[in-house]
């Protein structure tokens, strides 16, 4: 076994001859020898590509970080930009992007927020968010670079991010009823106040032979200006809803009265009464006394029921005349609120014809100053006031609903039963009420260029009727508890819009009547006018709050826009939370409607 050592090493060494060795490469023949040498070196020859793993995983980690960074900048200041479209005004108009330069601006600052300029060494970014009005949709790319921290070393210098983003409105189903006052008022100029509206009224107004009136509206009118914020606002959901969301669209427009009456007789024609009394007046003949003076006896004596005094040389006697006469009476409507032309009810001698408009008198109420709403049942108290009872039908009799007739209507002098003298009460009737129903532009439009401007302004009556046809439980739920073709969930927003405060008038005839000769508010159908001016609004306003918060106890948004006049605390208290506005001038109605519909839509990034 001893011999066998030297062959080893004399093998080894022929092996290893170089020129480090006696023989081949002597730092082989090194590593060979040298066990610690050849550990050494195995882990020097190992720790390039170790470096290069490792370098290029720290700095992958911080292009992912810088990229999500990126990303996350890019969603802000898109989101940033698509509300701020919505909701600032264009008063500079759009630039180059297609925005206003404040929605670009607030754009830009929410970017570089998140990704500040030079974040992890980035080169310099534009940022250039551009808007397409047609699809609603704000839209950016970006890309820059960030340098690396150990593949410099290998030849890399750099690595390249980028991010792609939009956002836009989005939404699945709505429900919107709007509550519009269309009274008098609406004719003003758009930037006038009360005082200023009142003076143009005045002077820009005339009398209809109905009680109506013809006002003559003005060309930057506050209704026009209402019509271009429905629009505005139609555009923005119509946009949010995309092809896969439902939108409808129900209007009650308001004044004294709602033009509701043959969405009743639709339902049912025994809904609306076939006869009706009206403050009213009839041409009647009479019998009175005459008098002819200097005749003679003989030809006194030829009149019946003479009376003949020889000094005088007068004769009295009976005439039969005919004359007005004012008073409560009751008129047949049976063919009236089916829509037909119908001889004046008034005169037998009258050529005079008419035709139901559509709007009603409500059903029996109360005359009372306090109404409770009452979640737990949703009912007001107190019941017997039909009216108020928002998904109530008549059972017939004297509880239905009834024609208004404006042309039938006069009002007499204050505790008067009847009278020879009387005056046209001062009526109206907006344009028809329209159930929930998904609708056109061009259908929109229609609709909208329908309204006209008459009449005072009654909050409560308006909003009541809001509800009655909003009501998932009343009369029209089959309309409004239609599913939609996607099956998701429907929001349900109700917009009330006013330009004046409530003012009733005891002689102007609403859908509660006269009520100087009825009372159906006050309960007093004896008073003054001071009494009725005081009591009757305040009244009306109790009326109105109740409905307001029986409104939200449905789960229904309640927002509410002041336009021209104050938001006072019944109209804000109205609103749900934080849902009233004010608006002065068409650019601000505007605004507000467009504020609205980007809170009914929800804000999503697209991409």
């Amino acid at each position: 076994m001893d011999m066998l050592c030297p062959v080893q090493t004399l093998q080894q060494t022929e092996v290893l001859d170089g020129p480090l060795g006696g023989g081949r490469s002597g730092l082989l023949r090194s590593i060979l020898r040298n066990e610690a040498g050849n550990t050494l070196a195995i882990m020097a020859a190992g720790l390039v590509p170790m470096m290069a793993i490792v370098g290029g995983g720290v700095d992958i980690s911080r292009s992912y970080m810088a990229e999500s960074r990126l990303q996350q900048a890019c969603d802000s200041g898109v989101l940033a930009a698509r509300r701020a479209i919505a909701s600032l005004s264009a008063e500079d108009g759009v630039n180059d992007s297609g925005m206003t330069d404040e929605a670009e601006e607030i754009s830009q600052s929410f970017f570089q927020n998140n990704f500040p300029t030079g974040f992890m060494g980035s080169e310099e970014i534009a940022f250039e968010p551009e808007y397409d009005e047609a699809t609603g949709t704000v839209a950016a790319a970006v890309e820059t670079t960030v340098p690396t921290t150990v593949m410099q070393f290998f030849g890399n210098d750099e690595v390249a991010i980028a991010a792609e983003c939009s956002a836009r409105l989005q939404l699945s189903n709505v429900d919107v009823m709007m509550v519009l006052d269309t009274t008098g008022s609406m004719a003003c100029p758009d930037t006038y106040d009360n005082a200023a509206c009142n003076s143009y009224f005045s002077s820009n107004h005339t009398s209809r032979t109905d009680g109506s009136t013809n006002v003559t509206e003005a060309a930057n009118s506050r209704l026009a200006a209402l019509k271009s914020a429905i629009e505005n606002f139609y555009d923005i959901l119509d946009s949010a809803a995309g092809d896969e969301g439902r939108i409808r669209y129900g209007f009650v427009p308001y004044t004294g009265t709602v033009n509701v009456g043959y969405l009743l007789t639709a339902l049912d024609p025994d809904y609306v009464a076939d006869t009706t009394g009206y403050d009213s007046r009839e041409y009647v003949s009479y019998t009175y006394r005459a008098q002819t003076n200097n005749v003679s006896r003989s030809w006194c004596q030829s009149k019946p029921n003479y009376s003949y005094n020889s000094g005088s040389r007068r004769c009295t006697y009976d005439k039969t005349g005919m004359r007005w006469e004012y008073k409560y009476l009751t008129f047949n409507t049976e063919n009236y609120k089916n829509g037909d032309t119908v001889a004046d009810p008034m005169s037998a001698s009258s050529s005079s014809t008419y035709k139901w408009a559509g709007c009603i008198l409500e059903r029996p109420t109360q005359g009372v100053s306090n109404f409770t709403w009452n979640a737990a049942d949703a009912s007001i108290s107190p019941t017997t006031a039909l009216d108020m009872q928002i998904d109530s039908t008549p059972g017939g009799g004297t509880d239905t609903w009834k024609p208004y007739w404006p042309n039938v209507t006069y009002y007499r002098s204050y505790n008067t039963a009847s009278s020879t003298s009387g005056t046209k009460s001062q009526t109206s009737c907006p344009h028809s009420a329209q159930l929930l129903t998904e609708m056109s532009s061009s259908e929109l439009t229609t609709y909208l260029g329908k309204l006209k401007p008459d009449g005072g302004t009654y909050h409560d009556i308006g909003l009541l009727w809001g509800i009655k046809l909003f009501s998932s439980t009343g009369l029209f739920a089959d309309n409004v508890n239609e599913e939609p073709d996607n099956d998701g969930a429907v929001g349900r927003h109700m917009i009330f819009m006013s330009d004046g405060q409530l003012s009733a008038g005891d002689s102007y005839s609403n859908m509660y009547g006269i009520e100087r000769h009825r009372g159906n508010i006050t309960g007093n159908a004896t008073g003054s006018s001071s009494a009725y001016d005081t009591e009757q609004g305040a009244n009306h306003i109790e009326r109105m709050n109740t409905i307001c918060s029986a409104i939200k106890g449905r789960g229904i948004t309640l927002w509410v826009i002041a336009f021209n006049t104050e938001l006072n605390s019944d109209l804000e208290n109205c609103a749900s939370t934080g849902r009233g506005y004010t608006a002065d001038g068409e650019e601000e109605l505007i605004q507000r409607f467009k504020n609205i519909a980007s809170q009914i839509a929800e804000l999503r990034l697209t991409v």
